[in-house]
């Protein structure tokens, strides 16, 4: 596994699974957000910002030489698709937590709820470690293609 898939394994799992488990924890001791005066989610997405200037740094010390080509040869896609990302998944990490906390007092429901997000977030690390095993194969395969056509 390259130390890239690993680092976004990482982060599957804090953004999948345990940021919306945190949230819950947060409100526990602080009092959930209020759909009328939410004061509480403008914070939370101040983090998204952080994210967009942090990760793409991240992930090219992450990249092996091969995928630091690829990253020149795409330019600025895999940097928007990634803000994309962030943003999609952070949101659904605030709405399980909303949808959790309504659960919070059910023991057994929550318990299916958060054993539910596990397996989804589990499902999709496998899909991340599938991927870069493909990916990681055809490396040879991308340097033979940009010696030939990207000189």
């Amino acid at each position: 596994m390259s130390r890239l898939t690993a680092a976004m394994l990482g982060v599957n799992a804090h953004i999948n699974h345990d940021l919306a488990l945190a949230l819950i924890g947060t409100w526990n001791e602080t009092g959930a957000p209020h759909a009328e005066d939410d004061t509480i989610h403008p914070d939370y997405l101040l983090v998204n910002e952080i994210f967009y200037e942090e990760i793409p740094p991240l992930r090219r010390g992450f990249s092996t030489k091969w995928q630091l080509e690829l990253d020149e040869f795409v330019g600025p896609l895999d940097d928007w698709s990634q803000r994309v990302l962030v943003t999609v998944t952070r949101a659904r990490a605030w709405d399980q937590a909303r949808d959790l906390w309504l659960l919070r007092h059910d023991g057994e429901d929550f318990e299916q709820a958060r054993r539910t997000m596990d397996r989804a977030a589990s499902l999709l690390a496998e899909w991340v470690i599938i991927g870069d095993r493909i990916v990681t194969g055809a490396g040879g395969g991308w340097r033979r293609f940009r010696r030939r056509f990207a000189a």
